[in-house]
């Protein structure tokens, strides 16, 4: 997604999509790597034989990973919506 968000650069015309779109795919792209970096912890019987319930705390990397998971699912839609503009033409 990183090296689309490049590619997306280069190929719009002038206006706020080409700034905006790519920046906003680069950073869904970095989301992506995060929330896979950083794990969640054990729970809801997740992964099998885990905790039933929620943990009285969580972990640093268990807070990173939604983190990057509210990073992820704005910042597609965003990246759609600043793009539509740029790359819709008359219906035909």
């Amino acid at each position: 997604m990183v090296a689309f968000a490049g590619g997306l650069r280069r190929g719009l015309d002038s206006g706020r999509a080409t700034t905006w779109g790519p920046a906003l795919f680069a950073l869904f792209g970095i989301g992506l790597v995060l929330s896979g970096t950083f794990v969640m912890d054990p729970m809801r019987d997740y992964p099998p034989g885990g905790p039933s319930g929620n943990p009285a705390q969580f972990s640093w990397h268990h807070q990173l990973h939604d983190i990057a998971g509210l990073v992820v699912f704005l910042s597609l839609p965003a990246a759609a919506l600043v793009c539509s503009p740029a790359t819709s033409g008359p219906l035909r």
